[in-house]
């Protein structure tokens, strides 16, 4: 985590990233604003730090608190972090693409773009079913439809979750890929054995009386680990098919895939996770104490990617 405000903050661009040098305006508060072991944060193209975090200073932590009480009761809900981080989302999805590093791969002709024929190159896309998905995420993403992909485009192609039209085509190929049947819709056997369970998408919650693979604690000293991991991993596909399936009938429609490629399951899990581990008195939301409280919890969670996209939204640290 870094220093908010009251720090003056300089960047500078780095091939790894970009490098945030913090010093207070005033010498003697130096010390609360220096990295846990040096005087500098690297930032990741996306916001990320690295183990070096800086402190927070409790009046930054109610200013943050405050921007995510929408209501202002003096409490975070789910619901409120949840919009807040949702409010951010692209901007984290985005700042970790390597959009010049892409273009320079690929752009064989030096025009500074990418065309259709140059992106199949480059993503190896020989084999015909290859090439047809190829073309058609190459074409959700050519916005302007002039058959060329410029930076702008290459962002909805390297993060697809922050696209309808990235979506939508995604939802098409998995279906392509995971419907055996071909009946246009997944049944449970089809989802499990897809592997679209793996898509950062976890359980909300964990029944706190059983271990791997739903059995009670004393059954599970003896099991083998590998066989407790597999009937783990099955147990959460089967939860998360039934959270997706919104309208009970047993089957996965295309449409209900969207939470799960668009990030809606993973920002609700990352929420739920982290309210659960501020949350001290049981209230199911959060206070300002209880934010400040877990700042260390914070600086180890995807939220500190969120806070620094707010903070520079709000020109405290440079764009």
């Amino acid at each position: 985590m870094i220093s908010f405000f009251l720090a003056r903050i300089q960047c500078q661009e780095t091939s790894q990233g970009v490098t945030f040098n913090m010093s207070s305006s005033n010498p003697e508060e130096d010390g609360a604003v220096k990295s846990k072991s040096s005087g500098t944060t690297d930032v990741g193209v996306g916001g990320d730090l690295t183990e070096d975090v800086m402190d927070i200073s409790e009046d930054q932590f109610r200013q943050v608190h405050t921007t995510m009480d929408e209501n202002s009761d003096k409490t975070v809900t789910k619901g409120e972090l949840l919009n807040f981080v949702g409010k951010y989302e692209e901007d984290v999805a985005l700042a970790d693409n390597s959009v010049d590093e892409f273009v320079k791969q690929a752009d064989s002709s030096g025009d500074g773009k990418v065309s259709l024929e140059e992106f199949l190159n480059d993503m190896g896309a020989n084999e015909e079913d290859h090439k047809r998905q190829e073309t058609m995420r190459f074409k959700a993403a050519d916005s302007n439809g002039d058959g060329f992909l410029e930076k702008h485009e290459i962002n909805a192609l390297m993060s697809p979750e922050t696209n309808a039209g990235m979506v939508n085509v995604t939802i098409q190929q998995d279906m392509e890929d995971s419907d055996e049947n071909k009946d246009g819709k997944l049944n449970v056997e089809e989802f499990m054995e897809s592997g679209l369970a793996d898509k950062e998408a976890l359980p909300e919650e964990k029944d706190d009386e059983v271990t791997s693979g739903g059995k009670l604690k004393e059954d599970s000293e003896t099991e083998d680990p590998k066989d407790a991991d597999d009937a783990q991993e099955e147990k959460d596909a089967r939860i998360l098919f039934k959270r997706l399936d919104t309208n009970g009938d047993g089957f996965l429609q295309p449409e209900e895939l969207r939470p799960l490629e668009n990030g809606q399951i993973r920002r609700e899990n990352m929420v739920q996770s982290i309210v659960k581990e501020l949350d001290k008195d049981g209230n199911q939301s959060i206070e300002a104490d209880e934010l400040i409280k877990g700042k260390d919890m914070i600086a180890d969670s995807e939220l500190q990617s969120y806070l620094i996209a707010w903070a520079k939204h709000r020109q405290v640290i440079p764009r």
